[in-house]
């Protein structure tokens, strides 16, 4: 009963300033912090929102514009984060099939487990991996593949370039949603990573301006 009133407590003072629980740092981070903001446990990086922030509400956008439904049989994450895509899936979306989250950060992936209770959902698989060599080497195939791959702000060169997307494109039945930041990858490079798509002959739709941060690439079999 204590516990609930200080978290309802520091959830509503969250919304005057931000508080922060734990700080620490990873092989790939030199800030991980969790905190409340916005009445909310968030996950952030030194100059990001990583999880269950602005960054959920952005994904959520990419998911509507995907048409997920329950003829879906199964979605992979590419850069988990906290897993905050999952929350949305299973609580606004209402749907249950099996997710597969791929995150290469192993302290990240503990402390999902330690302040986010993933393990509450069913049909949930983390994997600690580089996305990368995953996609490259697993055999199987995903209805829904969601690409929210970041070190810091960086989506880093590897996930732009042709063989990733290659290898991307044959892993997916049916749709890719591709998150990228509007201030770290230039106009430039966005259109570079869609031609390569669209060179492949796959049909792309572009979602501009989400939050004024974001930009997203969907990508779906034709």
């Amino acid at each position: 009963m204590a516990t609930k009133f200080v978290e309802f407590w520091l959830k509503t003072i969250s919304y005057i300033y931000p508080i922060t629980l734990h700080t620490t740092q990873s092989n790939h981070h030199e800030t991980l912090e969790i905190g409340y903001q916005n009445g909310k446990k968030v996950l952030n990086t030194a100059t990001t929102n990583y999880s269950y922030g602005s960054l959920q509400e952005v994904l959520k956008t990419g998911l509507l514009h995907l048409n997920l439904d329950s003829k879906i049989q199964n979605i992979l994450v590419l850069g988990m984060g906290a897993g905050s895509v999952v929350q949305t899936i299973r609580e606004n979306f209402q749907l249950q099939m099996p997710i597969t989250l791929v995150d290469i950060d192993a302290k990240i992936i503990e402390l999902t487990e330690q302040y986010f209770n993933l393990k509450k959902y069913k049909n949930i698989e983390i994997i600690c991996a580089d996305a990368f060599d995953f996609i490259k080497q697993t055999n199987q195939k995903f209805d829904v593949i969601i690409v929210d791959i970041f070190i810091e702000n960086q989506l880093p060169t590897i996930f732009l370039g042709e063989e990733f997307i290659k290898n991307l494109a044959g892993k997916t039945h049916q749709k890719i949603l591709f998150n990228t930041l509007i201030e770290t990858l230039s106009d430039e490079e966005f259109i570079k990573v869609r031609n390569t798509f669209q060179a492949k002959n796959i049909k792309t739709k572009v979602i501009d301006n989400v939050l004024e941060t974001n930009r997203l690439l969907i990508i779906e079999k034709i």
